[in-house]
């Protein structure tokens, strides 16, 4: 009798643990369902950096930092171009203040097999950290490195870090992992879409306003903006040059 009550203490608490972890991961695969549709929303690169690293922050809220590097092809470096600290809004990162990791650096601090856990993915403690030399990473007991690879390259780097936590990141589903970075890389594909057909917009535009035998403004640029130009002389009251 004593025997049969501890099986049935022991399979409640079984019962309990059980409920309460399908309990978080449900809660969690409705946090990411509706990041997902946030990101989704955004076309504008910098405006979907904004997002990606503020939902980052939502679904991994034992980060306290973010930030992602973006591959610029010239340089055959990594620059930063947006991070976020705690609470604060997230920040641009220009040129002048940015910090930049060569291609080969960037795979030896965070980019390694030592250090992946699923496809992509990467675990790093904070002795690996450490020796990054990233200011935005002095503090970072723990960090999750997401390679966001578009046509077989590796086009930016989303990094997560924790102060306070050595293993702020180990609980997670890994399928959670590479779901939110799959949608990060199918809503970057489609930012860099609207840039290339906004790019070839712009170049038809000029072509078509422009002589391609002498270089100079045709007629069509004429029609275009001939009535805004007498409304302004009209307006200013000046000679129409």
């Amino acid at each position: 009798h004593l025997q049969l009550l501890d099986m049935n203490r022991n399979l409640e608490k079984k019962v309990k643990a059980r409920t309460k972890e399908v309990t978080l991961a449900n809660k969690e695969l409705q946090t990411l369902d509706s990041i997902v549709a946030t990101i989704h929303q955004e076309l504008r690169f910098d405006r979907l950096l904004e997002v990606v690293i503020h939902e980052a922050m939502t679904l991994f809220p034992d980060a306290d930092q973010a930030a992602y590097w973006k591959l610029e092809k010239e340089e055959a470096a990594y620059r930063l171009i947006a991070s976020r600290c705690g609470e604060d809004e997230v920040r641009a990162h220009h040129d002048e203040d940015s910090e930049s990791l060569s291609v080969a650096d960037m795979k030896q601090c965070f980019i390694n097999k030592n250090t992946q856990i699923i496809h992509h993915i990467y675990m790093l403690d904070g002795e690996q950290l450490s020796g990054s030399g990233q200011s935005i990473l002095t503090h970072a007991k723990s960090a999750l490195c997401m390679a966001m690879i578009l046509e077989h390259e590796m086009v930016g780097v989303l990094i997560l870090a924790s102060d306070k936590i050595e293993d702020a990141f180990a609980s997670t589903h890994a399928s959670t992992l590479e779901r939110f970075r799959t949608h990060v890389i199918s809503a970057l594909s489609k930012s860099s879409l609207v840039d290339l057909l906004e790019s070839h917009v712009d170049e038809l535009e000029d072509i078509s306003v422009t002589d391609q035998l002498t270089g100079l403004r045709n007629r069509h640029y004429l029609y275009k903006h001939i009535d805004s130009d007498i409304s302004n002389v009209i307006k200013k009251r000046q000679a129409l040059i």
